[in-house]
C-alpha cells in the first residue's frame, strides 16, 4: 500500500486516509504490517464491542459498522501472513461507490472485523452485498439476507457459536 497513511480516528474506531492523486493507486496493493497491526487493534476494539451483547444485538452492531464505513476489512488467523492474519476487503473494494466518493473528498473511513476464516469473510460480503442491493426493489429478498445476516455474520464466535448450539440442541 505504500504511502498512504492511516492517519487518524474519527467517530471511535474510524481511520481516515487521505487520497490524492498520487496515492489513489496505492490502495490496489498489499498493506504495510503496520497497517495491518492497525486493523487488527480496529477488529480488536469491535469484537470487544461485540463480547458482552446476544448474537442478535451483534450483527445490529456489525450492520451499522458496515453501513458507516467506506472500507471494511475482514481479518482471520493465519500464521503465514505478517502480523498472523489475512485479510480480505468485504465492503468498498475497487470501483466501488466509496472510492468514487473518495475521489471527491478525499477522506476515506475504514473498519475491520475478525472472521473465522476467508471463506467467512466471503459469506459476510455476500450477504452485505445481498442487504445492500435488494433492500428497496426486493423485499422478500432483503428479509432474507437480513435473517442471514442476523444469524451469520456476527464477528464475535463465541457467541455465535453458543446460539447456533442452542438452535442444534434445543
Amino acid at each position: 500500500m505504500g504511502r498512504v497513511a492511516l492517519d487518524g480516528r474519527m467517530g471511535g474506531s474510524m481511520l481516515r486516509a487521505k487520497m490524492t492523486k498520487r496515492n489513489a493507486k496505492q490502495w490496489k496493493r498489499e498493506l504495510t504490517s503496520a497497517q495491518v497491526q492497525e486493523l487488527i487493534g480496529l477488529a480488536r476494539e469491535t469484537s470487544n464491542s461485540m463480547s458482552s451483547m446476544d448474537g442478535g444485538n451483534q450483527a445490529l452492531l456489525l450492520l451499522r459498522t458496515f453501513n458507516s464505513a467506506d472500507r471494511v476489512y475482514g481479518l482471520w488467523p493465519d500464521s503465514s501472513q505478517p502480523g498472523g492474519y489475512a485479510y480480505s476487503i468485504m465492503k468498498g473494494g475497487k470501483g466501488s461507490a466509496a472510492k468514487r466518493r473518495v475521489a471527491a473528498n478525499g477522506e476515506f473511513s475504514v473498519e475491520a472485523v475478525f472472521q473465522e476464516s476467508e471463506d467467512h469473510a466471503d459469506l459476510t460480503r455476500e450477504i452485505y452485498v445481498g442487504l445492500e442491493t435488494c433492500a428497496d426493489a426486493y423485499p422478500e429478498a432483503y428479509r432474507q439476507a437480513f435473517t442471514l445476516w442476523i444469524n451469520i455474520a456476527p464477528a464475535n464466535f463465541a457467541e455465535t457459536k453458543k446460539r447456533i448450539r442452542g438452535y442444534i440442541f434445543g
